[in-house]
């Protein structure tokens, strides 16, 4: 399937307008599994629907034949670092909307929560990301986009091993930094 991808990619490239369409269908229903990984841990997202996110992402990456992929595990981990983008901004607006003093009722306080702790989260991966970004890229991998061990590996071109021992230590760090926050 990943030389499906490359071959549509590099047509694509060469200025084919219909090998866009083929690519765009190859993967379209992984994206909007993706899309919908996303949008499923945050109930507070009530303005976003899955195409919706996945359309806004798209925009944000503009072509991806400009894009310089590797494989097709790379494009789905680029789209979803895209969508992830797309809902942080969204929870920051929504929280810099709310009062400073807000009266909530108990599941709005609780949307509330789940806005700060998206945030939460893309802080402390990007405070990881400036120490060491092949534990982010792995999470952004593993977590957001969903790919397996070695799909990840692929993405990122290093061993499964690496993978796991970066995916672990990650793990740990976020939760320390999830923790102190």
């Amino acid at each position: 399937m990943d030389e499906d991808f490359l071959a549509l990619l590099e047509r694509c490239r060469n200025g084919e307008a219909h090998a866009q369409h083929a690519l765009a269908a190859l993967v379209y229903a992984d994206l909007k599994h993706i899309a919908r990984r996303h949008l499923k841990r945050g109930r507070w997202i009530n303005t976003l629907d899955t195409t919706s996110l996945l359309h806004e992402s798209y925009l944000r990456l503009g072509n991806a034949a400009e894009l310089p992929l590797a494989s097709r595990a790379h494009l789905l981990n680029v789209a979803s670092r895209a969508m992830r983008r797309v809902v942080c901004d969204h929870a920051r607006r929504r929280l810099r909307r709310q009062d400073p003093l807000p009266v909530l009722l108990d599941d709005d306080a609780a949307l509330f929560d789940e806005a700060r702790r998206i945030t939460a989260l893309d802080d402390a991966l990007r405070d990881l990301a400036r120490v060491e970004p092949r534990q982010a890229s792995v999470v952004e991998c593993r977590f957001f986009t969903g790919l397996s061990l070695s799909e990840t590996a692929l993405a990122l071109d290093v061993s499964e091993r690496t993978v796991e021992r970066d995916w672990a230590d990650a793990r740990r760090w976020l939760a320390m930094q999830l923790a102190a926050a």
